[in-house]
């Protein structure tokens, strides 16, 4: 994600400001102390309410992710897999 926000970021002209990762808790304290902006999963935001702080949905946005499926043994991974239809 890094790699493709500074690449908007030069794409745009708009001067490079510091680019800092953090938890995602901690980057909603960090934007309500007017200390940046951030992206957060939808997931995350549906769920919370932080005085001062806007939250807007992105509409096609270029950013994507992938998400992997983890599990601390084979056994479960093999049954989790089943259900995603992997």
């Amino acid at each position: 994600m890094y790699e493709r926000i500074k690449m908007l970021i030069d794409e745009h002209n708009i001067p490079s400001p510091d680019i800092v990762e953090l938890p995602y808790h901690a980057l909603i304290g960090f934007v309500a102390q007017n200390q940046g902006v951030s992206y957060l999963p939808s997931i995350m935001v549906e769920k919370i309410n932080y005085k001062s702080v806007v939250f807007l949905p992105l509409q096609g946005t270029p950013l994507k992710r992938e998400m992997y499926l983890y599990a601390n043994d084979e056994n479960t991974l093999k049954k989790l897999k089943r259900q995603f239809n992997y």
